[in-house]
């Protein structure tokens, strides 16, 4: 009840894996410590987080495979996620999972 789903925005891809995400909130949390900071329509900046290990990043931790999705997102994508905030106030994405794809509404 801690995730919630977000619509990206923007993708800002780094040196692999590293991406940012810029999204637009589309369902809030229903339960958790940040219930109220992600609220419905707000746009928010996520770093997306990979588990370490000695030498860099565990590209054998079974979340690192899952969030390597990160880096192939697209606008319009969906995604359901949780969010931690880092001490400097960064909101940082620990857990992600592709929802799908927001169609645009052709004009006639």
């Amino acid at each position: 009840k801690e995730r919630w789903v977000g619509q990206v925005l923007r993708v800002n891809r780094e040196d692999f894996p590293q991406v940012s995400l810029k999204l637009r909130v589309r369902a809030a949390p229903a339960k958790g410590p940040h219930k109220g900071r992600f609220r419905r329509g707000l746009v928010v900046n996520i770093r997306v987080l990979y588990p370490l290990k000695a030498g860099g990043i565990d590209f054998n931790n079974e979340i690192t495979q899952r969030n390597l999705l990160a880096y192939y997102l697209s606008p319009g994508d969906r995604i359901a996620l949780h969010a931690v905030i880092s001490d400097d106030d960064e909101v940082q994405a620990d857990w992600l999972q592709r929802k799908g794809v927001v169609r645009s509404r052709k004009k006639n």
